[in-house]
């Protein structure tokens, strides 16, 4: 979990972090190791002296645009599925389709006895 509010304490103890450090890719490092995103490993780093080169500055802002834009692709392919997974559940006449018949008749909830559910739920 992220937490903005621990930044004082991540900064305090980044010196020992850095000079034990033995990896190639110290800010994705610092991001795992810390548990905080790309550009606040790198802003943080910055704060503490470290050194990156624009071109590796470059390619984490690249790997940021990239994950941002997975993520937005997640997110709609989740809701194409729960759109999709609905669909199946329910149609003009019913509410909830329970299942279907042998001669492919679907059963289950109408809106209207959904609505009358609600209806006593409510009182």
């Amino acid at each position: 979990m992220r937490q903005s509010g621990l930044r004082p304490y991540r900064l305090k103890s980044m010196g020992e972090w850095i000079s034990n450090y033995v990896g190639s890719n110290i800010v994705e490092g610092y991001a795992k190791w810390y548990d905080v995103d790309l550009a606040c490993a790198l802003s943080e780093l910055r704060l503490n002296g470290q050194e990156i080169s624009e071109d590796y500055e470059g390619k984490i802002q690249k790997l940021i645009t990239e994950k941002k834009a997975t993520q937005a692709l997640k997110k709609r392919y989740r809701a194409y599925k729960k759109e999709e997974t609905e669909e199946h559940f329910s149609d003009d006449t019913f509410a909830f389709i329970a299942g279907y018949t042998s001669g492919g008749a679907a059963y289950g909830i109408t809106h209207e006895e959904m609505d009358s559910l609600r209806y006593f739920e409510e009182e």
